[in-house]
């Protein structure tokens, strides 16, 4: 019985991701002409190519520095760097952020770390990453004038404010209490649509988490983040818009950064096809900016990370399943 209720779930998170990036998809073919992107894309600068690949690997490799630093060197540098580059890799083929498992059973294997501290490394990350984005919006908010005319500031300010003061609430709260996380489970549970869906428990996740909440640790991938969100993924929206002769100002790229991370957060197809045009085509369009030009630049983002990502993944993957293989061999 639980083995059915496994595939459910499973097959459920699978057709949403395919119905939220099929119903983007359809938009884009009705909505606009592929003559015109193609006319677009011609015009890409191979010079600016060798610069891009350059920074996506390096800001990767931040990626992987934060999580050495938040599971407190319990795995190497050269095991996060591998983790990482081929988690993410897999995001390119896999659904759902499938890539995020992937890191984590290799980090378990390689380490050896355990598993349930591993998950707890992984609320870690996206609890930094969630504040990071806020922070990012309000930035945006203050960069961006144009927004302040189109939207009311009070909704602008209001989202990020929420998210912040929520996060700290719910830091406190989990801090204080360990059995809060289980309880507001049982409480959604009773929600028709969500009871079928949700796990049993979530309390040992939060307790693997805070034995992570130590004050270095927490500084290092904390500080690793604000690099991340605050300079890394705008230069590579930068380099990324080079490829197209586009100069883009740091105020709209943080606006796109925003997007972009709200893109590819939404369950998916792989790689976040669709949903991740949907979002910076969106951003373009909060910006001023034409949908044709944002169509042409996600399909350029989607496409280079797709090849440097999704290639590097994909020989680690399967370098990692022959070392297993070879390993588990009799001799």
């Amino acid at each position: 019985m639980n083995l059915i209720g496994a595939d459910r779930k499973r097959y459920a998170g699978q057709l949403l991701g395919l119905l939220t990036s099929t119903i983007a998809l359809a938009f884009f073919i009705y909505a606009f002409d592929l003559e015109d992107l193609k006319k677009i894309v011609s015009q890409l600068d191979p010079y600016s190519v060798p610069l891009a690949v350059f920074w996506l690997l390096a800001f990767n490799s931040i990626f992987a520095l934060r999580w050495y630093f938040i599971l407190n060197h319990r795995l190497s540098i050269a095991s996060s760097l591998y983790a990482v580059f081929m988690g993410i890799g897999a995001n390119m083929f896999l659904p759902a952020r499938g890539g995020d498992v992937l890191r984590v059973a290799y980090s378990h294997r390689a380490g050896p770390v355990p598993l349930p501290l591993l998950a707890g490394g992984v609320f870690v990350e996206k609890l930094l990453d969630l504040v990071a984005v806020a922070c990012l919006a309000f930035l945006a908010l203050f960069l961006n004038s144009g927004i302040r005319d189109y939207l009311p500031v009070q909704q602008l300010v209001l989202l990020p404010s929420v998210m912040i003061l929520t996060l700290l609430l719910v830091f406190l709260l989990i801090a204080w209490k360990q059995d809060l996380p289980d309880r507001l489970l049982k409480l959604l549970k009773r929600v028709p649509l969500l009871s079928g869906i949700l796990p049993a428990s979530l309390g040992q996740t939060f307790v693997d988490a805070r034995e992570l909440f130590r004050p270095l640790n927490i500084f290092l991938a904390a500080f690793a983040t604000t690099f991340l969100w605050f300079l890394s993924y705008p230069l590579a929206y930068f380099l990324a818009g080079r490829l197209l002769g586009a100069d883009l100002p740091y105020s709209h790229l943080v606006v796109i950064t925003i997007a972009g991370a709200l893109g590819v957060a939404l369950p998916a197809v792989p790689s976040g096809l669709g949903v991740l045009h949907a979002s910076l085509i969106s951003a373009f369009l909060l910006l001023g900016r034409s949908a044709a030009d944002g169509l042409a630049y996600a399909t350029t983002v989607h496409l280079l990370w797709f090849l440097v990502f999704g290639s590097i993944g994909m020989l680690l993957y399967f370098r990692w399943a022959l070392l297993r293989r070879r390993s588990a061999e009799p001799r």
